[in-house]
């Protein structure tokens, strides 16, 4: 019997090897190095659970302790995971409970003697964020395998504020934006996530949380409606704050901003909205609906205010760098808070939360 040694005899081999036996101590040296090859697996098919790709070369025998398998997963698992029959676990040899493994991403599997631990991929030590966007209402659910120190990132911004119905309509408010870190371990298994919608003419965007049985983790302020629906002399919605939703505009009123960073809207006198007065959080007002200048207010990371209109001429759009830019007259606001131009609605928010580590 053949022993591996990393050696193949030649002619300066003591005792040389020749014939039948050569053979066979060249056939064990590459039998060798093929059951430790690194293979990537094609053609993956099968279920989410069960797992099936093709091998090439094929396998002549069974799995070798050491073999080392590659495969771009075409579904994320939602349990315990095989691999053409082979239980797949995590790093410490524990079945998959669902989340591990990725729809797209490589994977890779040792065979340990018994089952094929995950090497690479979202496995149990966390080898890659977790990501989860929410553009409508939805359930986060909590991923396996992550130790309860792992930090999670909620971000959310509201829905901006609906431009005003008229033909001197104010521009909507944008809507605000929120911002929480917190550990793993503090959140249960699953959250209910609520995206604010764009507020439709005249109207507040909705606002976008995350909570569970009402304990509330984040929640985001919409942006203020424009005036408009008939009135002459219109002003615009005030941006989101904080920890308030921006005032709508009305008839010579001025929206007025959300507590803590929401820009008012613009009045009929200067018609520009007001940049948010907390960047990070706030806002921007929406431009008032008459004079001469109708430009939105700005925005950092809360959405930017609507323009407003004036005997058909709109203004300029207030701008965001990190959320949705605000309307022209007649032109919705971009998501993630914009609010709308005169005569048209808010952009909806949005919900994102990161789980590292």
């Amino acid at each position: 019997m053949t022993t591996l040694d990393r050696l193949i005899p030649n002619s300066l081999t003591p005792d040389p090897v020749e014939g039948d036996d050569f053979m066979d101590e060249v056939q064990a040296e590459l039998t060798g190095l093929w059951d430790r090859a690194h293979i990537l697996l094609t053609d993956i098919d099968g279920t989410a659970n069960a797992i099936t790709g093709t091998l090439t070369p094929a396998l002549t025998g069974s799995l070798v302790a050491g073999m080392q398998l590659s495969f771009i997963a075409a579904a994320e698992n939602d349990g315990a995971t095989t691999l053409n029959g082979t239980a797949v676990v995590d790093k410490d040899g524990d079945p998959l409970t669902g989340g591990e493994i990725v729809a797209g991403r490589l994977h890779t599997v040792q065979f340990d003697g018994t089952s094929l631990r995950l090497t690479g991929g979202a496995d149990a030590n966390g080898s890659g964020p977790d990501y989860q966007v929410f553009t409508a209402d939805g359930t986060w659910s909590k991923p396996s395998g992550r130790p309860d120190t792992a930090l999670v990132i909620m971000e959310g911004w509201a829905g901006g504020g609906g431009g005003g119905s008229d033909n001197d309509g104010g521009g909507g408010g944008g809507g605000g934006y929120n911002t929480r870190f917190i550990t793993l371990g503090d959140l249960p298994l699953t959250l209910s996530v609520s995206v604010g919608a764009g507020g439709a003419q005249d109207s507040v965007g909705g606002n976008s949380s995350i909570d569970d049985d009402g304990t509330n983790y984040l929640i985001a302020y919409g942006g203020g409606g424009g005036g408009g629906a008939g009135e002459s002399v219109n002003a615009g919605g005030g941006g989101a704050g904080e920890f308030e939703q921006g005032g709508n505009g009305n008839f010579n009123t001025v929206g007025t901003g959300g507590a803590f960073g929401g820009g008012a809207g613009g009045d009929p006198g200067t018609n520009n909205g007001i940049d948010a007065s907390t960047p990070w959080a706030g806002g921007g007002g929406g431009a008032g609906g008459y004079n001469s200048t109708r430009d939105g207010g700005r925005a950092i990371y809360g959405g930017g205010g609507g323009a407003g209109v004036n005997d058909g001429v709109g203004g300029t759009p207030g701008i965001s760098i990190h959320g949705g830019d605000g309307g022209a007259s007649g032109a919705a606001g971009s998501p993630r808070g914009g609010g709308g131009g005169a005569n048209a609605s808010g952009g909806r928010g949005e919900i994102r939360v990161y789980v590292i580590g």
